[in-house]
């Protein structure tokens, strides 16, 4: 394989590799018909800040997780038990 072969495969292959990094995960329904007692919701989500700069949402009636998992290539299975502080 000459110089030349191997610099097109490699930026032809690079968007593709760009695109399958930067896709967002897909988030999971914890309820997918809904959470239970909200069949009758009708206000959309809301979302305020207190004076503590804490986050306040109300009014979720679909709530979801969303799994941010690392790439195949540095996922050794360890884990990361590190405490962060949040602040």
């Amino acid at each position: 394989m000459n110089r030349w072969h191997l610099v097109c495969t490699l930026i032809i292959q690079l968007p593709f590799a760009a695109q399958l990094q930067a896709q967002e995960p897909s988030p999971i329904l914890l309820w997918p018909a809904g959470a239970p007692g909200s069949e009758k919701q009708t206000a959309p989500v809301s979302v305020r800040a207190t004076d503590q700069c804490d986050h306040v949402v109300s009014s979720v009636d679909h709530p979801s997780i969303t799994p941010h998992l690392p790439i195949a290539e540095g996922n050794t299975g360890a884990g990361d038990n590190r405490v962060r502080k949040m602040y």
